[in-house]
């Protein structure tokens, strides 16, 4: 006897060994048709179509009223599950540098959110262009944003040029930073940490762990960036999608409230110490 395991990879099995099965389903499931219908509309041939209908009655998947063939619901739910899988595997494919570049599963948004996001990627051509991109973006549409929420693996002269621009324009700034990334700020370039703390609008926090990937939130955007271990951004997405957009926040407030507040004084006493 077949436990629920094994029935599962049967059906799982009996949708993968041909596409026109999936096809067939999904012509189906957009309304009742006939066997001559099917076969016209999928370009099949007569007895295959015959065939792979038997296949579903017999699943359960299928029925025939009236000499049209229309799926039952347990039919309709398992052609639209399994039409969302394939739609997920592809996107995984498409958005391989991506999810490699992520710390772990914990980091990784659900591919479904992902349907209409952009990637850019770094080649060998255009090493640089995830972070041109992300850029050129926040650039385009500062004037429409009034707040930034941003997690930084690394803290170059772009992220620190970027911001200061947003937060002088009144754009309300929190940036997460490691420590590791603040301890060097503080012993080798304490200005540029003055230099933004000065900023009215810019709040920067300090994370006792390392930060091993990108996050920015705007009022109708969410960027993520996936970088690699010599801290290079290999990959970067735009989203608006709301269910991304409210993981993302969730995210990035776990770590908010795992960090604290750096305080200008602090930068100010390591330069006359030193």
């Amino acid at each position: 006897m077949f436990d629920n395991t094994e029935i599962s990879h049967d059906h799982i099995r009996f949708l993968s060994v041909s596409p026109a099965r999936i096809r067939l389903l999904s012509c189906l499931d957009e309304a009742p048709r006939c066997p001559c219908d099917l076969t016209s509309v999928l370009s099949l041939s007569r007895r295959g179509i015959q065939r792979n209908l038997s296949e579903l009655v017999e699943r359960g998947w299928a029925k025939k009223t009236e000499g049209e063939y229309h799926l039952t619901t347990r039919g309709t739910f398992i052609t639209r599950q399994y039409s969302d899988f394939l739609t997920t595997l592809d996107i995984i494919d498409e958005y391989e540098p991506f999810f490699t570049h992520l710390p772990d599963y914990a980091h990784i948004p659900s591919p479904q959110w992902l349907h209409d996001a952009e990637i850019v990627t770094a080649t060998a051509d255009h090493p640089y262009a995830p972070l041109n991109e992300y850029v050129n973006c926040l650039h385009t549409h500062t004037g429409s944003i009034e707040t930034v929420r941003s997690t930084l693996p690394v803290l170059s002269r772009f992220y620190t040029d970027l911001h200061r621009e947003l937060s002088e324009r009144g754009v309300d700034t929190e940036i997460l930073l490691d420590q590791g990334i603040t301890d060097v700020y503080r012993n080798e370039n304490p200005e540029s940490l003055e230099n933004m703390l000065s900023l009215d609008t810019l709040t920067l926090y300090e994370h006792d762990e390392n930060i091993d990937f990108g996050l920015t939130l705007t009022d109708r955007r969410g960027f993520m960036g996936a970088y690699d271990s010599h801290g290079q951004l290999r990959a970067s997405i735009k989203c608006t999608n709301p269910e991304f957009l409210d993981w993302a926040m969730e995210l990035y407030q776990r770590y908010r409230h795992a960090s604290r507040e750096i305080e200008l004084t602090e930068t100010v006493s390591v330069r006359d110490e030193s």
